[in-house]
C-alpha cells in the first residue's frame, strides 16, 4: 500500500512538474536587476553604453551623444563599436549542457515611426535631435570558450531589429550563414494600450541561447526559432547584452538575465 501511493506520488509529481514546464536546470549566474550594485559585475562589451541604470527592478540600456562615432578618437570609429553594451561573467557549469536566458521589452518604441518623447521622459539630459526613422538594434549573446580552454570566435546571439517604419524581426547567429545572422521571427505588436505600459506582459519577451554538446538552440518565449553548429563542445564565458547607436539617443529595457546549468526551456 505504502509503495503504491509512493508510485502514484511520483507520478503526480512528473505530471504536475511537465504542466508548469518545471527544468531539473538550476541557475548558476543571475542577475534580476533589483539590486544596482551589481551592476558593478558588469564590464563594458565593445563601447560603453550611455547609461546602464537598474531601476524599477528593470535594466535600463541607453545609447547617447557620448557614444556617437563622430564623438569618438578614429580608432573607436569602426563600425563594431556601433555596438554599445556590458557583460556578465559567467560561473562555469558542470557540463557542456546548459542555457543562458534574458527578458527583453518589445514595447512601443520598437513600432513604427515616433519622436523622442518617450526617450527624454527617461533620460532628459540626452540631446533633442528628434527620432522620426526609429531604427533600433538590441543583441544578447553569450561568449564561449571550449573544452581545451580557448576562446571560441563565433558568439551564439539573438538580435531584434528594427529598420525604418517596418516591424521588428527577431535574428539569430549563424555561423553557416554569409552574414552570419538568420532572420527568424517578427514578435507580436502589443496591444494597443499596453504599448508604452512597460509592465504589460504582453510586452516582454524571453530570448533563451541553449547548448547541449554542440548544437546551439535558439527559443523565443519557448518555441524553437532556430539552431547551428559549433566545431566543438563549449562553455559559457561571458553573457553580453548591447544596443546599437544610430547616432541618436535610445534606450532598450530588459529582465532576468541568467544561466542556467543543464538544458532549460519554458513550456
Amino acid at each position: 500500500m505504502k509503495k503504491g501511493y509512493s508510485a502514484l506520488c511520483l507520478a503526480l509529481a512528473a505530471a504536475m512538474a511537465a504542466s508548469v514546464g518545471v527544468s531539473a536546470a538550476s541557475a548558476v549566474t543571475k542577475d534580476d536587476f533589483s539590486d544596482y550594485k551589481k551592476a558593478e559585475d558588469w564590464t563594458v562589451d565593445n563601447y560603453a553604453p550611455q547609461d546602464f541604470d537598474y531601476a524599477e527592478g528593470w535594466l535600463y540600456l541607453a545609447v547617447g551623444p557620448d557614444g556617437f562615432r563622430a564623438n569618438r578618437d578614429d580608432e573607436a570609429k569602426a563600425k563594431s563599436y556601433a555596438m554599445q553594451g556590458r557583460r556578465l561573467k559567467c560561473e562555469r557549469p558542470s557540463s557542456t549542457s546548459w542555457s543562458a536566458t534574458i527578458r527583453l521589452n518589445v514595447e512601443s518604441t520598437w513600432y513604427g515611426a515616433r519622436d523622442d518623447k518617450e526617450v527624454k521622459q527617461r533620460l532628459p539630459e540626452l540631446d533633442n535631435k528628434r527620432i522620426v526613422d526609429n531604427k533600433k538594434k538590441v543583441v544578447f549573446g553569450v561568449q564561449l570558450v571550449g573544452e581545451s580552454g580557448s576562446r571560441i570566435t563565433f558568439e551564439p546571439a539573438i538580435s531584434l531589429v528594427k529598420g525604418g517604419d517596418g516591424v521588428p524581426m527577431f535574428n539569430y547567429a549563424n555561423p553557416e550563414e554569409r552574414l552570419g545572422w538568420t532572420a527568424s521571427v517578427k514578435p507580436e505588436q502589443p496591444v494597443e494600450d499596453k504599448q508604452t505600459d512597460a509592465s504589460a506582459d504582453e510586452n516582454w519577451k524571453t530570448l533563451n541561447i541553449t547548448c547541449q554538446g554542440s548544437t546551439i538552440t535558439y527559443y523565443i518565449d519557448g518555441q524553437q526559432i532556430g539552431s547551428c553548429t559549433l566545431d566543438e563542445p563549449a562553455y559559457p564565458e561571458y553573457m553580453s547584452v548591447s544596443m546599437q547607436n544610430f547616432d541618436r539617443s535610445d534606450v532598450s529595457i530588459w529582465d532576468d538575465c541568467c544561466l542556467y546549468d543543464g538544458a532549460y526551456k519554458e513550456a
